[in-house]
């Protein structure tokens, strides 16, 4: 096994993704990244550093060329009342005199700034909630003009170099070097597809221009697990899809 396809491997493991290539049912699901708040009335809770966060930011600048207009949105998603909307909940940086409000849209979206205070000060990001449960955080880039359910592939690379960035500190020191491998975010033939609040899809069609080629992925259930999907080159070349080519999930449950 060569060392490029080693570190690859090992990287999977570690985050638990599945593989999966055109026609090949998903049948692993990983676990997400929660929070616990209590699930009666109000609940502060330190969701995480901004320090992390500031890591994801740096990463989006540092490879924005991936997404030239592609934004940046944090989500929180409960796991107790998927779906729900934010009307309650609040998300502020808050380290002993400094607070920011972050102002959370009710689909649970919301953006955090460059903020070199709350940096120095090591800031954490707040979240209040009331009878929500369990939390999860997401994050998503999304070009303008990208249909619902549907993502450019360089939005996708550029979503996982932030997610890695942020992730990183919280994985032990050992294992960080095989961690951080910006093949799994680069690499021509595959994408890696991070958890985001959808119904069960059963099957994704990538295409650029007059080419497409369609994955079969059962019911997968992308609210829960990330996965990794194997790219062949465009049908009909031994050319590797650009990153303007758009990824579309099929639901599940739509009509035929």
């Amino acid at each position: 096994m060569c060392k490029r396809v080693g570190l690859l491997l090992a990287l999977v493991s570690l985050l638990g993704l599945p593989y999966f290539s055109s026609a090949e049912e998903v049948k692993a699901e990983t676990p997400v990244q929660t929070i616990e708040v209590a699930s009666q009335g109000a609940t502060e809770s330190n969701f995480r550093s901004y320090r992390h966060f500031k890591f994801g930011l740096d990463e989006f600048d540092r490879y924005h060329q991936l997404a030239p207009q592609g934004e940046l949105k944090f989500r929180l998603n409960s796991l107790i009342k998927p779906g729900m909307t934010f009307k309650r909940a609040t998300v502020h940086l808050e380290r002993g005199d400094l607070k920011i409000a972050l102002p959370l849209a009710k689909d649970g979206t919301f953006t955090i700034p460059q903020n070199e205070e709350a940096a120095k000060k090591n800031a954490e990001v707040i979240v209040k909630t009331y009878d929500i449960g369990a939390v999860m955080w997401m994050l998503e880039v999304r070009s303008p003009h990208v249909p619902s359910y549907a993502y450019r592939l360089g939005d996708l690379r550029l979503e996982c170099h932030v997610y890695q960035a942020i992730a990183e500190p919280g994985i032990p020191r050992r294992q960080r070097r095989s961690f951080r491998i910006p093949e799994l975010c680069d690499a021509q033939d595959r994408v890696w597809i991070n958890n985001r609040p959808m119904p069960p899809v059963k099957t994704l069609v990538i295409s650029y221009g007059d080419r497409s080629e369609l994955f079969n992925l059962g019911r997968y259930r992308l609210d829960e697990s990330s996965v990794e999907i194997m790219l062949n080159p465009m049908p009909g070349t031994d050319i590797p899809w650009p990153d303007d080519a758009v990824l579309q999930f099929v639901l599940a449950d739509e009509p035929r």
